[in-house]
């Protein structure tokens, strides 16, 4: 899809995500249907997600509900829960994010630190830390992180790339209004 060829991607897209239910391939698959316009079916399959995404894979469901500003609670206590079972930097992650959608900022620019600490070179992660950086008035390390994400921005979800791109933009416009120094 990275491609421009998310019309070709949604055939293996259906047939993955009936297979798994899982959420990473039925959100891959609603945001393919979505750059393609049917609306209609997309919904039908966030639909799926939003009823089985809890059980097939808390921590991505976590995610997707934090990205879309959905159920923030829900995707709070999920991320919350999953670090008890799986003390990784993607669910470090998804738990920082989750926050963010709940406005906890303090909380989720620590464990955004703490998921980057590991040195995993990993979109997603620089991508949330940028978003959560900027939220905090980090422009520095938002800067940062939205460039290594940008860098290896193939591995987010199309909607998450739409994302990046969109608050990349505005990060760069904001340094592009500062004022400048009058020399006398």
């Amino acid at each position: 899809m990275t491609q421009g060829k998310a019309e070709e991607a949604i055939e293996s897209l259906q047939h993955a995500a009936a297979l798994t239910q899982l959420p990473e391939y039925e959100w891959t698959l609603a945001d393919a249907l979505r750059e393609t316009g049917k609306i209609n079916a997309a919904e039908q399959v966030e639909n799926s997600l939003v009823r089985n995404g809890a059980i097939n894979d808390p921590r991505t469901f976590a995610l997707y509900l934090a990205t879309r500003r959905q159920q923030v609670q829900e995707a709070l206590k999920l991320a919350q829960d999953e670090l008890n079972t799986r003390a990784d930097v993607f669910t470090t992650d998804a738990l920082a994010w989750a926050l963010h959608a709940n406005g906890r900022l303090p909380e989720a620019r620590e464990y955004s630190k703490k998921a980057l600490s590991e040195g995993t070179q990993d979109a997603r992660l620089f991508y949330h830390a940028g978003c959560i950086a900027v939220a905090s008035g980090e422009y520095a390390d938002a800067e940062m992180a939205f460039t290594l994400s940008d860098r290896i921005k193939q591995m987010l979800m199309p909607s998450e790339r739409d994302d990046l791109e969109k608050e990349f933009a505005v990060l760069k416009g904001r340094e592009t209004s500062r004022p400048t120094a009058v020399s006398n």
